[in-house]
């Protein structure tokens, strides 16, 4: 028999074993008998993406029975053993998810974040009451060899996608469309979407410079999630908060985002994020349906950092400084570390790279104490190391 021949053969063998693996889950099969027909196809198969796919197959059996921190364990051994296979992939998402999930409390560590935000430009066009945008660090645009670098790395370690948004307006970067065509034709390349969670670009942003073409293109070049931030109870509230905006142009331009995506069915998902500074639930309700009713496939409320010196407009419709106002009862998820207690948004699930290329842990401006370093000096892979064991993960 000569190889290929073979080579066929095992494969159709290994299709019906996990076909029939399948249906004794289905069926309800004990968990033992399960464990123990999984591992002797682990045994007897000896291509290593199929022994990948019967232990990322063990490694769901133990999640689907609750035993977290041994799946979580077995999730990373498979990523360990096949690195480079399509299971071995999709193990580190599972691994880094559980870990994300279980707010850091399996150990060891993963080897890399689920997403990177970059700071496409910390321009802007809006003038926010509630921004802490410092005005006094360098301006500047990211350039598309500083982009390719952090996606490539990204993309490598294994983060699922892309967030194009920090503190300035990314649809000011004139190389944002080559950022999403870069992206896209990435994930292609390296076939990242088979077996593993899908890998994704997305950007948020204030909708005011979003023209019809402008859509289209982003859309096209294979953008996965358009953010818009509209603030405010009213337009008029829109328009204290968001200084520079008008509303109206900001809703047409959403319905019109909407219109474009269903007409080429693009599969860019659409949504409204709304902060939620002293909302009702009745606001709430109506903000949600009428975004709705706009063009967003989803609406979501965001708690915002009252920080000192930021302004409001609180439930009266008054411009008021931030520290008088109520924190809304929104959720922010607490994240323990070894005695360390880390409350912030994506503290574990991600890394920033500022337009300039430097690093820091998590949202809002740097101080000099934030960066970690550089992406022309440090790898991103290492700084999510030294990220983690400064929060005490380790």
């Amino acid at each position: 028999m000569n190889v290929m021949v073979a080579k066929e053969e095992e494969h159709r063998a290994y299709n019906a074993e996990v076909d029939h693996i399948t249906a004794l889950y289905r069926n309800g099969v004990m968990p033992d008998l399960l464990v123990k027909e999984i591992m002797t196809a682990f045994q007897n198969y000896h291509h290593p993406e199929h022994k990948a796919h019967f232990l990322y197959m063990l490694s769901k059996l133990l999640l689907d029975l609750g035993r977290k921190e041994t799946a979580y364990n077995s999730f990373l051994e498979t990523e360990r053993l096949f690195r480079g296979t399509r299971f071995a992939r999709a193990s580190a998402d599972m691994s880094k998810t559980i870990f994300v999930q279980g707010g850091g409390s399996f150990r060891p560590i993963p080897a890399f974040t689920l997403s990177v935000q970059i700071e496409p430009t910390n321009h802007c066009n809006l003038d926010c009451i509630m921004c802490d945008r410092n005005k006094h660090r360098p301006m500047g645009h990211m350039d598309l060899e500083t982009f390719t670098r952090i996606v490539d790395e990204s993309l490598a370690a294994g983060a699922y996608g892309i967030r194009l948004y920090h503190m300035g307006e990314p649809l000011l970067n004139p190389s944002l469309i080559l950022f999403v065509q870069y992206f896209s034709g990435k994930v292609k390349e390296l076939e990242l979407s088979d077996g593993c969670m899908p890998r994704g670009i997305g950007i948020m942003t204030n909708g005011t410079l979003l023209n019809s073409n402008l859509a289209e293109e982003l859309m096209g070049s294979g953008l996965e999630s358009i953010g818009f931030s509209i603030d405010g109870r009213t337009p008029e509230e829109y328009e204290k908060i968001r200084r520079n905006a008008k509303f109206s142009r900001v809703v047409e331009n959403l319905r019109k985002t909407r219109k474009i995506r269903d007409s080429y069915r693009f599969s860019t998902k659409i949504s409204v994020s709304v902060l939620d500074i002293e909302l009702e639930q009745s606001d709430k309700s109506r903000l949600n349906d009428f975004y709705l009713q706009n063009g967003a496939d989803f609406v979501s409320f965001m708690p915002c950092s009252l920080k000192e010196g930021r302004q409001i407009v609180n439930k009266n419709g008054d411009l008021i400084p931030a520290k008088e106002a109520v924190q809304a009862d929104a959720p922010i998820t607490a994240f323990s570390g070894s005695g360390n207690q880390a409350v912030a948004d994506g503290v574990l699930d991600r890394l920033v790279v500022l337009w300039n290329g430097d690093i820091k842990s998590s949202c809002g401006e740097p101080s000099e104490a934030d960066i970690i370093g550089n992406v022309k000096e440090l790898s991103l892979a290492e700084a999510y190391q030294i990220k983690m064991k400064r929060l005490g993960f380790s």
